[in-house]
């Protein structure tokens, strides 16, 4: 009998693909007349550029505390002022005033549509500290709260005559004061405000409100500030101790708001700007985004989806500068949307193709950090990984992405959840990984990626207006092709015709 064949040989992995070769920019074609325009004539020499601001629009809305505001800049007896925001486009105004040895005046003036009560005690020994008042600083109104640190002091509606500031304001407007010796021995004073009924409170921000007093402690604090109130106040949120981008977002909200009250000055155009900084370096990477605190995805979108909406807001209620620094914080900001998203469709990947949830492996690394604190780097995680996907399980491809980046093994290391280990490789389902991967690269960038054109596009498809729908098809379908004419061209109409809405 013949003998059987031998077996075959087992089979191999193919090799990694070879790069692509990159072709070389040219000129291109042009595409000619796009419709009814010529966009190279739209393209305007570089020596004679002025920019087309917008019209201006219509006098900002005043704040019904703003006339108050105003006339407490001009009086030298102020010696401290600001003005906090409540949300719902209420703010609180405090500001701190002595003539020559009189006593000292604290006031507090709302146009909260609710009914306040201050709930204060006194800063004893430094700002965390919280004290009971003494008796001789109460009001005839004042009530113990009986906890042993606190008082409770009404607001009095100035609608009605009951406090000394704009009577008869059409908003309801709120007054409360308390008065302390020119000689004392406190820290400063601290507060937080609950409505009438207490179902609901405010404080700032995360903490409790606080109030420098003349020859107090805090004073001195107080005059480190600078003198933009605006400036004085990011610092304050940036120094907190907990602080992530789902704090930035809500904070820049608030401030936006603010200075469309015209709370920060009547100068629209440099407080815009100063938001835009602010935004600026926070999407560099030069201020921290995430510190003490974790964030679910959720969470963090929905901050981010509220900031983008507050820009939107902006947008329609400015004109000329003030409009184009709004403009370009959205090139700063997440869109934020469905953040549950990225929590879960992590999940269901490693749990279709049964990777284990195992400690000590790079995706359940990523998958942890995705879970407690996603970022804007998950973008570019999520990029190298496919790239070292794409390359067969080449490591050298995944750290070249990460470099584009500008994520260096030491950042990955030093995330609060951090990612130490290399990424590993699935040979027999890495084709369907990919595929995998590329629709959670567009879930990450859909909330993370504010200037990412293909979540831009996607997100105002149902409204574009007809002559951008071909010019911008041809941009999203050759971004990254050798030609550059067309391309330009392409944009330049789509542009176009979206200023013209």
């Amino acid at each position: 009998k013949s003998e059987p064949p031998p077996p075959p040989p087992p089979s191999r992995p193919p090799p990694p693909p070879a790069a692509a070769a990159v072709a070389p920019a040219s000129v291109g074609e042009s595409l000619g007349s796009l419709g009814s325009m010529d966009a190279l004539a739209l393209i305007k020499p570089a020596d004679s550029f002025i920019p087309e601001l917008s019209a201006d629009k219509e006098a900002m809305k005043e704040s019904p505390l703003q006339s108050y505001i105003e006339a407490a800049s001009e009086r030298e007896s102020v010696f401290w002022k600001r003005t906090f925001s409540l949300g719902s486009k209420s703010s609180l105004f405090v500001s701190v005033e002595q003539e020559d040895g009189n006593p000292i005046r604290v006031s507090m003036l709302s146009d909260s549509s609710s009914a306040l009560v201050l709930h204060w005690g006194i800063c004893g020994k430094n700002r965390f500290d919280w004290v009971l008042p003494d008796e001789s600083l109460w009001s005839p109104a004042t009530e113990d709260c009986g906890d042993g640190i606190a008082v409770d002091d009404p607001f009095l509606d100035c609608s009605k005559g009951a406090c000394d500031l704009l009577a008869g304001s059409k908003v309801p407007v709120q007054q409360a004061s308390i008065t302390i010796p020119a000689e004392h021995e406190l820290y400063g004073l601290t507060f937080v405000l609950r409505s009438e009924d207490s179902t609901r409170w405010w404080k700032d921000g995360n903490a409790n409100f606080l109030v420098p007093l003349p020859g107090g402690l805090l004073a001195e604090e107080a005059a480190a500030r600078p003198e933009d109130e605006l400036l004085g106040d990011i610092i304050d949120a940036e120094s907190s101790n907990e602080w992530t981008l789902m704090h930035r977002c809500n904070r820049a909200a608030d401030s936006l708001d603010r200075v469309l009250q015209g709370l920060y000055g009547n100068d629209r155009a440099e407080k815009m700007a100063a938001l835009y900084v602010w935004l600026r370096y926070s999407c560099t990477r030069q201020l921290t985004w995430q510190r003490n605190y974790n964030t679910q995805p959720r969470i963090l979108s929905s901050a981010q989806e509220r900031l983008t909406g507050a820009i939107a807001a902006a947008h329609r209620q400015t004109s000329g500068e003030a409009q184009e620094w709004v403009r370009l914080m959205l090139t700063c900001v997440g869109r934020g949307g469905d953040g549950q998203r990225i929590r879960d469709e992590i999940l269901v990947i490693m749990h279709r193709h049964r990777i284990p949830e195992k400690k000590g492996t790079w995706m359940e690394e990523w998958h942890q950090k995705l879970h407690n604190n996603t970022t804007p780097d998950d973008v570019g995680i999520c990029e190298a990984y496919l790239a070292f996907l794409e390359r067969g399980g080449d490591r050298n491809a995944y750290w070249s992405v990460l470099k584009d980046a500008d994520i260096t093994r030491e950042r990955l290391e030093a995330f609060d959840r951090p990612i130490r280990c290399e990424p590993e490789d699935f040979p027999h389902i890495r084709s369907a990984l990919i595929e995998d991967f590329r629709e959670y690269l567009r879930v990450l960038k859909s909330v993370h990626s504010g200037a990412d054109l293909q979540s831009a596009a996607a997100a105002v498809s149902n409204r574009m207006p007809d002559g951008a729908r071909s010019p911008l098809g041809y941009v999203l379908g050759n971004i990254g092709q050798p030609q550059v004419l067309p391309f330009i061209e392409s944009a330049v109409a789509a542009r176009t015709a979206l200023q013209g809405q």
